[in-house]
């Protein structure tokens, strides 16, 4: 018969799972209860109604209907194997929706008779006579941190002191991360044994088994690449429904092993193995590809997928122009005709009549300079390679000539990830005094996704600093925005994540996407030559870097690859299409949150004035208001953390001496608003001008 548990005072879902060595799930979903809360005196069924059977021997319950056990490291692809029987058949004898399983659970399989499962610890199949069991594996209980805990939330919950927790975990603060895991024991001893020398047995040769043990920093994308099989073999092989993987889960790998080496803590140096990851000779910071089925396929891909249709005067002017053009210009016939023609193009004039209509041609190159600022590039002869400019007149190789000849429109069409056909345009020479690259764009992009409140809640993220993210990212971008002329050399995002060219998170983010979702980032990036290198360690993807595949057989990496980028104008496309799909979008969102909004809120601040001394205070103690952290998030997106602190700093120490703030007290409750104005008065950079003077206009609260 069943067995109850009646809630007494201290108990916890945890302590009680424990007890009677059933999980917190398994509990919850005998008892229909949707949250993990508890009451005195509440009754709890903690085990199911059906006979108990000793050891790992599962007995008919009737005389149609077996009963087995789930052991450490099952599924249900296993059970089923074990049974002779499909998975959707065993799914459908225990109403199951997953193939979730949780130890100690109880599953009806067909036949008549008693099954009595074996060790659950599986041998691996070898090709000598030799059968050697792997080592026996305990998995390590295990907490994931949730929005709102602390330390002390958490050993009150699970039942472990606040000190035995840090010990454990090697833990020197108490300071957490959302979605951190905290083991509850202390490693369990891992043991191994032979069994004897078996014969082989005279049937078909079965493909080798292997075991892996997932340890920190594992997905599926980087175990299969590291065994040489692919993702959808791992999860039919282990009867897996998703890519989520738990530390100390046993995989089955049904395929033979790579040759290379698989370190837990790095990831494939690429998409394919055909790629040679040696570095070249330095001369152009490419190295050469072993193999070229990939290339060709990465090419194929993009035509199959990505048009472009890149608009500008280069094939019109050919060699260019042997003389000047317009107000008191020469005003040769043929030099004539390129600029009527190329104006034709650009919606400037109707025909090409050569010199019977160089009053209008004069007029279309008075339009043109005013419309393009050709005054302004003027300024800017070292970026653009060019230098000179008259009014009404067009000199060979001067600003006027540069731009008519190279400014140019790129029209994009692609398949998004529903083979949905879509439309972007953008064009290059970006007037921006952060303008580095003249040929490279910016695309503020189109897409708003509607991202559900509950998916930013299970980031960590309240409606507070939800919010204040959405409206930091009306400063950057959309989520298929892209931007290729500046110091970054590229940036991706709704937030605008910066290439590591300028020192920031673009491929960062990039290895989130790659490891929380490597089908979807093959999908979105990989068949296409875009990749990216990295260690996970720490909860961080760092170090980081981009890799591309080019048309020529080479490889390029790190800076290198993002200036490749840069220059290819339908990997734009890519991003941009990659922007559309909602997966890419939550994870963009999940990286904003690990690189600027956490780091932000866990930043610490020294300031001096009026006699107190404030030596690296967390930031948030005096600066919480919804206006004050969004803000303080804009800025640290913009200037990067340290940059925000420096800019924070001597502006609220101007309005300590202003307002008199003598003590902590009196500096916790400081004029956040009169500090953001600060900010606003004494920025000498734009950006930090009128970024906060937007927070200001939108009337966010400061209080």
């Amino acid at each position: 018969m069943a067995t109850y548990h009646t809630v007494q005072s201290g108990d916890t879902l945890w302590g009680i799972s424990r007890e009677y060595q059933i999980s917190v799930d398994e509990i919850r979903r005998l008892n229909n209860m949707s949250d993990a809360s508890l009451s005195l005196g509440q009754r709890l069924q903690v085990s199911i109604d059906s006979p108990s059977y000793g050891g790992n021997t599962a007995a008919a319950s009737s005389p149609n209907t077996s009963i087995y056990t789930v052991q450490a490291g099952d599924s249900l692809w296993r059970i089923a194997t074990k049974f002779n029987i499909s998975t959707n058949e065993l799914k459908a004898l225990n109403g199951l929706t997953s193939n979730a399983l949780s130890l100690g659970q109880q599953l009806r399989v067909s036949g008549g008779s008693s099954y009595t499962a074996p060790d659950p610890t599986p041998t691996i199949q070898t090709h000598s006579p030799t059968v050697v069991k792997a080592p026996v594996f305990t998995p390590r209980p295990s907490y994931v941190v949730q929005a709102g805990d602390s330390m002390w939330r958490v050993s009150q919950k699970v039942g472990v002191s606040v000190n035995e927790l840090k010990s454990i975990n090697n833990l020197n603060s108490n300071i957490l991360r959302i979605g951190q895991m905290l083991y509850l024991e202390d490693k369990p001893e891992v043991a191994s044994q032979a069994a004897p020398v078996q014969n082989p047995q005279p049937t078909q040769a079965a493909p080798k088994i292997i075991y892996h043990t997932v340890v920190s920093g594992d997905s599926l994308y980087r175990i299969a690449m590291a065994y040489n099989v692919s993702v959808q073999d791992i999860k039919e092989s282990n009867g897996l429904s998703s890519n989520a993987l738990s530390l100390g889960q046993r995989l089955m790998i049904t395929k033979a092993a790579k040759t290379t080496n698989y370190s837990s803590s790095s990831s494939s140096s690429s998409g394919s193995s055909n790629v040679d990851t040696s570095i070249g000779d330095g001369k152009d910071n490419s190295s050469s590809v072993s193999q070229t089925g990939n290339i060709s396929k990465y090419e194929q891909n993009k035509k199959e997928v990505i048009t472009l249709d890149a608009i500008n005067g280069v094939q019109i002017f050919g060699s260019g122009l042997s003389a000047s053009v317009g107000r008191g210009g020469a005003n040769r016939q043929a030099d004539v005709e390129k600029v009527q023609r190329r104006f034709v193009q650009l919606d400037y004039m109707n025909s090409v009549a050569g010199l019977s209509q160089i009053q209008a041609t004069i007029s279309a190159i008075d339009r043109f300079q005013q419309r393009n600022k050709i005054d302004w590039w003027a300024g800017k002869s070292s970026l653009i390679g060019a230098s000179g400019y008259s009014s009404g007149l067009i000199n060979p190789n001067d600003v006027t000539y540069k731009l008519l000849r190279e400014h140019t429109k790129y029209n994009i069409t692609y398949k998004d990830h529903r083979g949905n056909l879509e439309k972007v345009s953008f064009s290059n020479f970006v007037r921006s005094n952060y303008s580095v690259y003249p040929y490279g764009v910016s695309y503020s992009g189109t897409v708003i996704h509607d991202i559900p409140a509950a998916y930013y809640e299970s980031v960590g993220l309240s409606r507070q600093l939800a919010e204040a993210l959405e409206f930091v990212s009306k400063n950057e971008g959309k989520f298929d925005a892209i931007n290729s002329y500046d110091k970054a050399a590229f940036s991706f995002g709704f937030i605008q994540f910066a290439g590591q060219t300028g020192g920031g998170t673009f491929p960062h983010m990039m290895a989130l996407i790659k490891d929380r979702n490597p089908s979807l980032f093959e999908e979105a990036f990989g068949r296409f030559g875009i990749d990216v290198e990295y260690t996970y360690r720490n909860d961080k993807y760092d170090p980081a870097k981009m890799v591309v595949f080019t048309p020529d057989g080479k490889r390029y990496e790190g800076t290198d690859a993002e200036k490749y980028i840069r220059a290819d104008k339908v990997l734009h496309g890519v991003f941009v299409r990659a922007g559309q799909n909602i997966e890419v979008a939550k994870l963009q969102v999940l990286a904003a949150v690990q690189e600027y909004v956490k780091p932000a809120l866990r930043a610490k601040i020294s300031l001096n004035a009026n006699g107190l001394v404030v030596n690296r205070e967390p930031i948030t103690d005096f600066i919480n208001s919804a206006g004050g952290i969004t803000v303080l998030i804009d800025l640290a997106v913009n200037q990067g953390l340290t940059g925000a602190l420096r800019i924070f700093a001597p502006a609220m120490e101007q309005v300590m001496k202003q307002t008199g703030i003598r003590s902590l007290a009196a500096l916790k409750n400081i004029d956040e608003k009169r500090v953001i104005q600060t900010i606003v008065a004494n920025a000498t950079d734009a950006r930090v001008r009128t970024r906060p003077q937007k927070v200001l206009d939108a009337g966010i609260s400061f209080s």
